[in-house]
């Protein structure tokens, strides 16, 4: 707390615009310009409105107006652009050839048109590939259906085919027969570089069988720098 008020002094002195009192923190159109340690020209914009009939009393946005994070009337904190990622498959029969027992093979079909990516930001997904396009680590899921003959034990596990590397664990589960689902979730755990690439793989650890991919969903979100 004595850390806390000591922030909210030196932003009082700093910026005779800002008032504390009785609870209420008063921003007035204050900009900063240069304050990040990154390239020049990046600029803070900091929207305050006083008052309790406001539907956002305080805002941050960026300099094109686009909110960054907001606190609204009702008390709810409100957050802008983040990096994720959303998409997945249905109702598909794509069998995944194996070529030989602990063998990795993407999972894909011949026209790298799996998965649909329904929303991304800060990530793109391509050739069922997902890119990235900034320096980070995040975290996600993928839950894939399949089947595959009695017996065989397949593994998934995430790949970044840049890095040559698999990362997080593998998981996985046996198959009773072609007609019968099996569903693994696959918790995914990234440390990213810009640029990076990353696949699903699968194996079979019994032998060279293939299974048959039916339906998946995955997300991934932005965790820290």
């Amino acid at each position: 707390m004595k850390k806390y008020l000591k922030y909210l002094i030196f932003l009082s002195v700093l910026f005779p615009s800002i008032s504390f009192g009785a609870g209420i923190f008063t921003v007035d159109n204050v900009v900063v310009s240069g304050t990040s340690n990154e390239s020049s020209g990046a600029s803070l914009f900091v929207k305050g409105i006083n008052t309790s009939s406001s539907s956002t009393p305080f805002a941050v946005n960026d300099s094109d107006g686009k909110t960054l994070i907001a606190l609204e009337g009702d008390g709810y904190f409100k957050k802008g652009r983040a990096r994720h990622a959303y998409g997945g498959f249905q109702w598909q029969n794509e069998t995944i050839v194996v070529s030989g027992a602990s063998s990795w093979a993407k999972v894909t079909n011949a026209t790298g048109t799996l998965w649909t990516g329904l929303e991304a930001d800060g990530m793109t997904l391509s050739g069922d590939t997902m890119y990235i396009t900034k320096t980070a680590d995040y975290v996600g899921i993928a839950s894939i259906t399949y089947s595959g003959l009695n017996g065989k034990d397949f593994v998934f596990r995430l790949y970044n085919a840049t890095k040559s590397r698999q990362e997080g664990y593998v998981i996985g589960a046996s198959t009773t027969s072609t007609s019968n689902y099996v569903n693994v979730a696959l918790p995914l755990y990234m440390e990213a570089e810009a640029g990076d690439a990353y696949i699903i793989q699968v194996t079979c650890v019994t032998d060279g069988s293939d299974p048959i991919v039916r339906n998946a969903i995955f997300w991934i979100k932005y965790l820290h720098e």
